[in-house]
C-alpha cells in the first residue's frame, strides 16, 4: 500500500502552510488577547482565504466551497498551484475572482 499525499494533497498542504505563515501567525497576540478580530480584519482574511483556495474547501463546489479531496464536493485542484504559488512570492494574490475554484 502507497500512503504517500498525492500531488493534490501536497499542494493543498503546502498552500495552507504558506497561508498560515504569512496571513494569519501576525494576528495570533491579538487573537489571543481580545479573542476577537476587528471585522475589518476578518473580512481581509476571508477574502484572502477565498483568493488562495483555502476558505471552506472541505465543502461542495455548488455551496460556495472549494470541494476538497476530503470532504463531499470535487477535488480540491493542481489549477491551485499558481495561487500556491502568489502566495509563496508574495502575500496572498491568488485568482481575481473571488471565488473558489474546483
Amino acid at each position: 500500500m502507497n500512503f504517500d499525499f498525492s500531488e493534490e494533497q501536497n499542494l493543498l498542504i503546502d498552500t495552507t502552510k504558506a497561508f498560515v505563515k504569512e496571513e494569519l501567525l501576525q494576528h495570533e497576540e491579538l487573537l489571543e488577547k481580545t479573542n476577537n478580530l476587528p471585522k475589518e480584519l476578518y473580512d481581509e482574511i476571508k477574502k484572502k482565504s477565498i483568493e488562495a483556495g483555502l476558505y471552506a474547501c472541505n465543502m461542495p463546489v455548488e455551496h460556495g466551497g472549494g470541494g476538497s479531496p476530503n470532504g463531499p464536493g470535487k477535488k480540491w485542484n493542481v489549477d491551485n498551484r499558481n495561487r500556491h504559488e502568489s502566495i509563496q512570492q508574495s502575500g496572498t494574490k491568488g485568482g481575481d475572482d473571488g471565488k473558489c475554484k474546483q
